[in-house]
C-alpha cells in the first residue's frame, strides 16, 4: 500500500511540473510556473520593504560592489 502511496505522489508531482516554453532546447523541470514566480517575488519584496528593522537594506554608497554583483546577475 505504501508503494502504491508513492507512486501516485511521484506521478502527480511529475504532472504538475511545468516546462520552459521560451526554451524549446532547455529540458529541465519547474514546480512553479512564472506566474507563481512573480508572485512570490512580489510577495517577498512587500515583506522586505514593509520591516526595514528585520531586512535592512544595504547603501548603496557604502556598498557599491554589492550592488554591481546583484545588477549584473541575468
Amino acid at each position: 500500500m505504501k508503494k502504491i502511496a508513492l507512486l501516485l505522489f511521484a506521478a502527480l508531482a511529475f504532472t504538475t511540473c511545468s516546462k520552459d516554453d521560451d526554451n524549446p532546447e532547455d529540458s529541465s523541470f519547474n514546480l512553479f510556473s512564472v506566474d507563481d514566480d512573480i508572485t512570490f517575488g512580489k510577495q517577498t519584496d512587500s515583506t522586505i520593504l514593509a520591516d526595514p528593522g528585520q531586512y535592512p537594506i544595504l547603501d548603496p554608497g557604502q556598498y557599491p560592489e554589492a550592488y554591481q554583483y546583484v545588477e549584473n546577475i541575468r
